[in-house]
């Protein structure tokens, strides 16, 4: 009998234990509740929240290797000229930049002139954006408060499949960040735009609007492409605030021009200068809706949004 209590307890443990084998479901010890987990590359661990890329960069390092690839700092001498008015001649400064190796040969640099009288600062690190087992580098050239980023896919031949300055954006690498919006098992990037700094005659420049720019995946060219558009729900709670009922004059304006390119980004141009010119009370109304258009006219994410929109 003795003998038989010991064989069906045995026998109830090797069953638990093969129900178990291959699965990914945990209890966490405090809750009892049933946790989740799954492998490193798969789909299902798209993040449900915007993440900044903040951490993925390799710190200080100068180099990063990555299966056959290499990437490495380099550093250049520009010529940096004082504003107009100003005495002391040119100034001979250091810029970083970086270069993409394999097997010592130069694939790709990595450079934007983006430099101050204190240089530079140029960062990488790896990231899986695209599905499978594969990540692709991430490359920031910043300075502070301004910058730009490029996505490079190692997939047969390194492809430039994300690339900040063809679009005009990017601020500090940090201010970068990813999301799986659509739960595709690809992220979304979204970086800030920063061509509205021009305004600081209007604002301190902590309360310029730097409309926040999506980017989705392209299977058919095989590239990021804005898509603020087909995220709107997501994009519009940025820009909600409204300029009506504001006492303060900055406050007001800055309101105003949030939800105003947060609307013309999302693809709702009509709306956004419509409710502009219905709630925007200050003086400067005609002014800053001409400077606006200005910039819009020149800007790559503005053209490809209203381009893609006029050939539907």
């Amino acid at each position: 009998m003795h003998l038989r209590v010991m064989f069906i307890v045995l026998l109830i443990a090797l069953l638990a234990a093969g129900a178990g084998a291959g699965s990914n479901v945990k209890r966490d010890a405090a809750t009892g509740t049933r946790a989740e987990s799954f492998p490193a590359h798969s789909s299902k661990q798209s993040l449900a929240q915007e993440t900044s890329m903040s951490d993925i960069f390799a710190g200080d390092s100068d180099t990063l290797s990555y299966e056959h690839y290499f990437i490495a700092k380099r550093r250049k001498r520009v010529r940096l000229d004082y504003p107009q008015g100003l005495q002391r001649g040119p100034l001979r400064i250091h810029s970083s930049y970086a270069v993409l190796q394999r097997k010592g040969r130069v694939l790709a640099e990595f450079d934007d002139n983006i430099y101050s009288t204190y240089g530079n600062n140029i960062r990488f690190g790896l990231f899986a954006f695209l599905p499978g087992p594969t990540k692709q580098l991430l490359v920031s050239q910043e300075v502070f408060r301004g910058g730009t980023q490029w996505v490079i896919n190692f997939s047969l031949q390194p492809r430039t499949i994300f690339d900040g300055p063809r679009w005009e954006v990017g601020r500090e690498g940090d201010d970068m960040s990813v999301i799986d919006l659509d739960h595709d098992g690809t992220f979304e990037i979204i970086v800030p735009l920063t061509d509205f700094y021009v305004f600081q005659d209007k604002l301190p420049i902590a309360r310029i609007p730097l409309p926040r720019i999506v980017f989705k995946y392209n299977d058919k060219v095989r590239k990021y492409v804005p898509a603020n558009p087909l995220f709107e729900s997501y994009m519009i709670p940025f820009g909600e605030r409204t300029a009506a009922g504001s006492a303060d004059e900055f406050d007001q304006r800055a309101r105003a021009l949030e939800q105003l390119l947060t609307l013309i980004y999302a693809g709702r141009r009509s709306e956004a200068w419509e409710t502009y010119r219905r709630t925007y009370k200050l003086g400067d109304a005609a002014e800053i809706q001409r400077r606006i258009e200005a910039i819009l006219v020149k800007q790559p994410v503005y053209k490809f949004i209203y381009n893609n929109a006029s050939r539907k």
